[in-house]
């Protein structure tokens, strides 16, 4: 239970630094960055209504095989509480992507909907995984030797041999000896997460939520350069020129001035030449001297 203030960025750092080691955790972390982001979203409500259909869901799937668990599960997350997976038109929509009101709704993006219809297939013992593609609405379940990809768009239909070869073919994979759609860590959900979430809250927009993610982001890959220059250029626009130099000395190491950026390359002169001043007047003040 987090505090009527809601997450720091320490704790969700410490829930990202532990995400590869926890089980079915990404969600509720989801919901944390949420709500540090926007302190006045209504998580608690989210979480009892994920623990109500849980709880529902337990007791339809008890004594079943992993198959007729998917089953039932697919009924009663497309059937029997009628859950709506918004078509892209609504993709560039804040209010869809906003997960502490999708139970409530009962829609929301591909991608939320996935996130939220695997939560409830891991606590249930179903082998599913979120796969790598476009429609962001994929699945693949793992039954036995045999793996089947599902379209949750299509309300968990299977794909025929000949649908995943076009969806193969739409990645622009090599050809490989075995057919196969990639499966995406939790850390390759959550970085697509962060990315989508700063589309909307934006340095222009949104500027204080959009330095908030994108020090989320940087938690998960600290040498992602557009997100350590946007911060750069950023921290320098609020003020804080020390963060926004080491930023940018940070971009530079990985990196060729000559390629950078005009507005980069502006910005970083500028900055060493600011740090340079404080450092050369530094310098020049007398020693203190104790008696």
């Amino acid at each position: 239970m987090q505090s009527q203030f809601g997450p720091t960025l320490e704790q969700i750092q410490a829930e990202i630094q532990a995400l590869p080691n926890q089980n079915n955790n990404l969600l509720l972390l989801m919901l944390n960055i949420e709500q540090y982001i926007n302190p006045n979203c209504d998580s608690e409500l989210f979480y009892k209504e994920l623990k109500t259909h849980l709880l529902t869901l337990k007791s339809l799937v008890k004594d079943q095989s992993e198959a007729d668990r998917l089953g039932i599960l697919i009924d009663y997350f497309f059937n029997k509480i009628n859950f709506e997976i918004i078509d892209k038109n609504g993709y560039e929509k804040l209010p869809h992507w906003e997960l502490a009101n999708a139970l409530s709704q009962r829609s929301s993006t591909a991608f939320i909907s996935r996130m939220i219809f695997l939560f409830f297939a891991l606590e249930l013992n179903i082998d599913l995984q979120a796969v790598e593609h476009s429609d962001l609405c994929l699945v693949a379940w793992k039954n036995n030797n045999d793996e089947q990809f599902l379209n949750l768009f299509l309300k968990a239909k299977r794909l025929t041999q000949q649908e995943i070869i076009l969806c193969f073919n739409q990645r622009g994979s090599k050809s490989s000896n075995k057919l196969c759609l990639e499966s995406l860590t939790d850390i390759d959900l959550l970085k697509k997460y962060l990315l989508q979430m700063m589309t909307f809250y934006n340095k222009f927009n949104a500027p204080k939520v959009y330095l908030k993610l994108l020090n989320i982001y940087l938690s998960v890959d600290k040498n992602h350069l557009h997100s350590l220059s946007e911060r750069a250029l950023l921290y320098k626009e609020l003020g804080q020129t020390n963060k926004a130099y080491n930023d940018l000395k940070r971009y530079m190491s990985f990196t060729d001035i000559n390629n950078t950026p005009k507005s980069i390359k502006l910005a970083y002169y500028e900055l060493q030449a600011i740090h340079k001043e404080r450092v050369d007047l530094l310098l020049k003040q007398e020693p203190i001297t104790f008696h």
